[in-house]
């Protein structure tokens, strides 16, 4: 027996009667006491649950998937609904989507159903079950990421030896621009600095990585640090870097920007890292909301800037 066997599917209501045959009456007054709306609708549904009551209505306006959600024509029907998001996003974008969705009915069914504290912190549910899905990902896919010494990347961020260790990210938006994101930390693993920057490009994927790979290099610099491990999930850029292969075009051009800064720091290392430790630099990339935009953080981080950076570390 599950609980959803309980519950009338159609009217979104107890079914009392049948309850109160398969339980004493003390433990169906228990069950009949928990609600199956949070926010305190009547007859609620699966949909709303999903888009409209108002935690996670909060929660989609703060994702990438906000303007989707309110064009989204037919909110009678989850299967209508998922056909519809299916038929707009392509399939890593869906893939995150599909996951905010399976988060979201997770945390609504643990306040309901589990006692699960009344509110949660949404920001890190989230992204522990993104990063689950893209870890997992790696694996199922055969895609187990090693180093040229032929060791396993770690899934999590890695203290250095020594110095700031700083990660970079970029994001391709649907409209062609670019979002930059880096995230500085110290040796301890504390997050010292933080910046994003959104510019009109058009880039490959790989000539953004080397762009804003030098981006955390002019950042780290204009904050005085002369110790600096560079972190990024982008092989090809960190390869380049560190045996110094400059090809003749735009990513050979940015590669050989970077070496003219390397030798403001001593030292100055290159290592490639999995997505997984690399969760702050990739929601830095994000936060910038308009073209030629450049915001950096230095304190009074956002909570959402805090989550991401504990995320890496988990």
């Amino acid at each position: 027996m599950t609980v959803d066997s309980l519950i009338d599917g159609e009217m979104a209501v107890w079914k009392i009667d049948y309850i109160y045959e398969l339980f004493s009456q003390a433990a169906a007054k228990v069950i009949l006491s928990l609600p199956l709306s949070l926010c305190g609708v009547e007859n609620e549904i699966a949909i709303h649950a999903l888009l409209e009551c108002g935690w996670v209505r909060a929660v989609w306006e703060s994702s990438e998937f906000d303007v989707l959600n309110k064009e989204a024509p037919n909110r009678e029907s989850c299967a209508h609904w998922l056909v519809w998001i299916w038929e707009r996003l392509d399939r890593t974008a869906l893939r995150r989507y599909l996951v905010m969705v399976w988060a979201l009915w997770y945390i609504r069914n643990a306040r309901v159903f589990e006692g699960g504290i009344e509110e949660p912190n949404h920001d890190l549910v989230l992204m522990g079950f993104i990063r689950m899905v893209e870890v997992s990902s790696y694996r199922v896919e055969g895609r187990v990421l090693r180093t040229e010494q032929g060791r396993q990347l770690s899934d999590v961020w890695v203290q250095p030896h020594h110095g700031n260790v700083k990660n970079t990210d970029a994001t391709i938006f649907d409209n062609g621009e670019v979002g930059l994101g880096v995230g500085v930390r110290n040796a301890s693993g504390e997050v010292v600095m933080v910046g994003c920057r959104r510019v009109c490009g058009g880039w490959s994927s790989e000539v953004a990585e080397a762009k804003v790979m030098r981006f955390g290099l002019k950042l780290v610099r204009r904050g005085g640090w002369e110790e600096l491990v560079l972190q990024s999930e982008a092989q090809g850029a960190v390869n380049a870097a560190k045996n110094r292969r400059i090809s003749r075009n735009l990513f050979g051009l940015y590669i050989s920007n970077i070496f003219s800064y390397v030798s403001l720091f001593s030292p100055c290392l290159f290592s490639h890292i999995k997505r997984g430790g690399n969760t702050l630099a990739h929601h830095a990339a994000r936060l910038c909301l308009s073209a030629n935009m450049e915001t950096v953080y230095v304190e009074n981080y956002s909570d959402a800037i805090l989550v991401m950076a504990e995320i890496d570390l988990i």
